[in-house]
């Protein structure tokens, strides 16, 4: 286990030092445009404004940005509680790659992203895997890299678009 994640409480939840969760719902009165869930973490949080200017008005984009692991047993109750309180999206971004450092890459994060991808399909008639940006640690970023081919598996299992962020970054 890496030294950023640790055990609390009596739960046993793998928990990072800092645990933040973060919601968006654009222009929640316009009920006529395609809006896109855009599910992820700090990078997808920033990325989110940015991609919206660049949207203008052809869709909107909504988010769920979280440090929560995919293991964590809130993590899919705190995403299905947002998306029922949202407008139905018209697709949905997945990108999971940057938290639950402690989770063996091909083996529990794949299950957990396999599990996530599955539940998505299932409420949305699009689902998009995004690959997790490089990082500037070299360790981690390796780690980046062989979770980025764990998604593109299950993605292309599962008949899941695939973004390529890690490329450009």
């Amino acid at each position: 286990m890496e030294d950023f994640t640790y055990q609390t409480g009596e739960t046993a939840v793998p928990l990072e030092t800092y645990e933040w969760d973060r919601t968006w719902f654009e222009h929640t009165e316009n009920t006529s445009a395609k809006r896109v869930f855009y599910i992820g973490d700090s990078i997808s949080w920033g990325i989110r404004p940015e991609a919206q200017k660049m949207a203008e008005s052809e869709f909107l984009i909504d988010a769920f940005a979280t440090s929560k692991a995919l293991d964590n047993p809130f993590f899919l109750p705190t995403l299905d509680l947002l998306l029922r309180q949202g407008r139905p999206p018209a697709l949905m971004l997945v990108n999971s790659g940057l938290h639950g450092w402690h989770l063996e890459d091909n083996v529990e994060y794949a299950e957990g992203m396999r599990q996530l991808l599955r539940s998505l399909k299932e409420r949305c008639p699009s689902v998009a895997a995004v690959l997790t940006t490089c990082v500037s640690d070299p360790r981690r970023n390796e780690r980046v890299k062989t979770r980025n081919a764990v998604v593109q598996k299950i993605a292309e299992e599962l008949n899941c678009p695939i973004l390529d962020f890690y490329s450009p970054s």
